[in-house]
């Protein structure tokens, strides 16, 4: 029989998985006078942007470039009469880009939407982290790219007015993670439990402690709350899971003993 400990924590889980938690927060870099606020969405399919700077024209931003503008993924768009101008462009060389669509590729941009308040331009957008057009660019949780901003002048609404300004910088893509991870207790009074490498991609090592000694049931949930694995006892306490077979995601892993339990999340990549 569960512990009451053991119960509020899967009601938790349960809340968490029920989206009773925050959303990601954004990660933002700026350059060139352009921020870009980023962060990858919960289903791990897309990445979702603000992209900001000062000025009544174009924002844009070029994601994983190999040489200046060459092969960059670009997503450049304005705001003008309330509406929101928009296109997913490549970069067809070191000096310029074009539409996907002008190529024969496709127009990937999920959700988008735009402002222009008190001389500041922000475009948000959607688009798949995998779009499988070859005018695209794969990008993959867990690695860096480096990206190209840049600005138009005042008043440039269209795709080929003149720069202001442009930047560069990098940027990491990491799994989404709750904004309000608190809504998960952990108590870790009389139970230790550590997971690592986190986030891993093959193999995780779990390590679970007792203060009195005492043997713990380990078990691992995955993002739905459905059980995936679970050692009882643990004699040593100490687990290496092999998960090479399992898909990338959120999994949770649960401690319980005679005196309480403790729940831990570890995060699964590609």
């Amino acid at each position: 029989m569960k512990t009451l400990l053991t119960v509020i924590l899967l009601a938790s889980l349960s809340f968490l998985l029920a989206g009773g938690a925050k959303d990601t927060p954004y990660t933002t870099v700026t350059a060139g006078g352009i921020t870009l606020n980023y962060r990858v969405t919960d289903d791990m399919q897309h990445l979702d942007c603000q992209l900001s700077a000062t000025t009544t024209g174009w924002v844009a931003v070029g994601f994983a470039p190999t040489s200046g503008m060459a092969n960059a993924n670009f997503i450049i768009g304005y705001h003008s009469g309330g509406n929101t101008f928009i296109r997913d462009d490549w970069g067809t060389s070191a000096s310029s880009h074009a539409s996907d669509v002008s190529l024969g590729g496709t127009n990937n941009i999920v959700t988008s939407s735009s402002t222009e308040t008190g001389g500041v331009t922000q475009l948000n957008f959607i688009i798949p982290l995998n779009s499988g057009d070859s005018f695209d660019r794969i990008l993959a949780i867990g690695q860096t790219y480096n990206i190209i901003l840049g600005r138009g002048i005042n008043g440039g609404d269209s795709f080929t007015a003149s720069h202001s300004s442009v930047g560069s910088a990098s940027i990491t893509l990491t799994m989404p993670v709750s904004n309000d991870d608190s809504v998960i207790p952990q108590p870790g009074d009389n139970i230790t439990l550590s997971l690592s490498p986190n986030p891993f991609s093959s193999f995780l090592n779990i390590t679970a402690k007792s203060r009195d000694g005492h043997a713990l049931s380990l078990r691992m949930y995955d993002a739905k709350g459905q059980e995936v694995m679970k050692w009882n006892p643990a004699s040593d306490n100490i687990i290496t899971w092999d998960g090479s077979g399992y898909p990338s995601g959120v999994y949770f892993i649960l401690a319980s003993g005679p005196q309480g339990s403790t729940l831990q999340k570890a995060v699964k990549l590609k």
